[in-house]
């Protein structure tokens, strides 16, 4: 059943449909083992919740707020660099202060001065994660992770765990009830204005609007490209592509551009999340693919086709963020292909060895021969995932390989 209370749409919120669940990284943000003494750094797609989130749970006072984005703030800060002097309150959120030139030592000095007084959270989108990882003044000051699209795990108010062996997660997976979120999820994405909103009607207008700040505002402030036509086109070309290597020669003559410029606008609309590619892998693969990546939606409702492929995509993507930022373990997401067609949708590195493989399967979860080449030629277990609801089963190859197959809304609840 979906929700129908909408979220409320302004800056400072201290009532909202989200509050009743739980946010995965709500588990360790704010533990001492995690996060120590030092500066929350919380990045994440436009309108994911970050505000919100933030200041339900941390930054509860509102004279603690600080959005950089108002002039007032920025004049407040000119006048008196000291004017955190006498605010009473535990967390000091700093929204969007990486849009301000020399951000980094505004935040240096600030933290310096005030660290044994509060704690602070520094909350932003695309240019944050971009601009974080320009020069080193602030290391050693904070830890960052990410805030993603609501998921499974979200709704059911649990911690993650990782375990050293993929199957114990594909076993604990089993023992779950299939989750009543799942096809609420697909249906509407996992945005929280749209979700809790409830209607597909409501999501393709949100969406229009959603982009159009992504493309008009943010991509100008971050880049000087001008052909903002020709990027809307491409959004929009992908949509048949999903889940399959593009053809830039094709894409740049259906665009009246070059195959560079197709490649440099992917990586600017990426690192403006709202898109993102896995890569191939093709280590110990005979004649694995090495060259293009796949692309998909942030926002995998926008996926008419192969929409649940799109969507396991963005889950395993979060996944994989999110125990590297927990556990400090390199975790990374790719898919396998070879030149003489097999494939299988999405392996999961640790710490650059294969760990997991996933195939996902929109009807029967039926298991491929590419997966029993796979699993076996990397010596690692695979999942068959089905949106179907009540599937799990394992079966064994003939040379001992692993397989399981079983409902996304099973194994999608224990990951973050």
């Amino acid at each position: 059943m979906v929700l129908t209370s909408p979220i409320l749409r302004v800056k400072w919120v201290t009532m909202s449909p989200i509050h009743d669940h739980s946010r995965t990284i709500e588990k360790y943000w704010n533990t001492p083992e995690w996060l120590g003494n030092r500066m929350l750094f919380l990045s994440g797609p436009r309108q994911v919740g970050k505000t919100t989130l933030v200041t339900a749970k941390l930054c509860t006072e509102k004279k603690a707020y600080f959005n950089w984005d108002d002039r007032s703030v920025r004049l407040l800060y000119q006048k008196n660099p000291g004017f955190l002097e006498g605010i009473k309150a535990k967390w000091i959120c700093f929204d969007e202060i990486h849009k301000r030139p020399k951000w980094k030592d505004i935040l240096k000095g600030i933290y310096d001065v005030y660290k044994d007084h509060y704690r602070f959270v520094v909350t932003g989108s695309a240019q944050l994660e971009t601009f974080r990882k320009s020069g080193d003044s602030l290391v050693g000051r904070y830890f960052h992770t990410h805030l993603f699209p609501l998921n499974l795990a979200d709704f059911h108010k649990q911690d993650f765990h990782l375990p050293k062996e993929a199957e114990a997660l594909l076993h604990h997976a089993a023992d779950k009830k299939d989750s009543s979120s799942l096809q609420d999820l697909l249906s509407l994405g996992g945005f929280p204005e749209p979700f809790f909103a409830g209607s597909e009607t409501f999501w393709k207008r949100w969406s229009a609007n959603h982009r159009d700040l992504i493309i008009g505002e943010d991509l100008r402030d971050l880049t000087r490209i001008v052909e903002v036509d020709k990027i809307e086109a491409l959004v929009e070309m992908l949509a048949p592509s999903v889940g399959n290597p593009l053809s830039y020669r094709n894409l740049a003559n259906d665009l009246e551009t070059t195959h560079g410029s197709i490649r440099r606008w992917l990586e600017m609309l990426s690192r403006l999340q709202l898109i993102f590619s896995v890569p191939p892998y093709s280590k110990k693969i005979r004649r694995g693919y090495k060259v293009e990546k796949k692309w998909y939606y942030v926002d995998w409702r926008g996926a008419e086709k192969d929409r649940f492929e799109n969507y396991v995509a963005a889950s395993l993507l979060r996944a994989t963020t999110l125990f590297t930022d927990r556990f400090g373990e390199k975790m990374s997401l790719h898919f396998i292909r070879t030149h003489d067609g097999a494939e299988v949708d999405f392996l999961i590195c640790r710490e650059k060895k294969p760990w997991l493989l996933i195939e996902a399967k929109e009807g029967s979860p039926d298991i491929s021969s590419a997966v029993y080449r796979f699993s076996y030629e990397l010596g690692i277990p695979c999942a068959v995932v089905t949106p179907k609801p009540h599937i799990f089963r394992k079966a064994v190859g003939k040379e001992g390989q692993n397989i399981y197959c079983m409902s996304w809304s099973k194994l999608g609840q224990v990951l973050p």
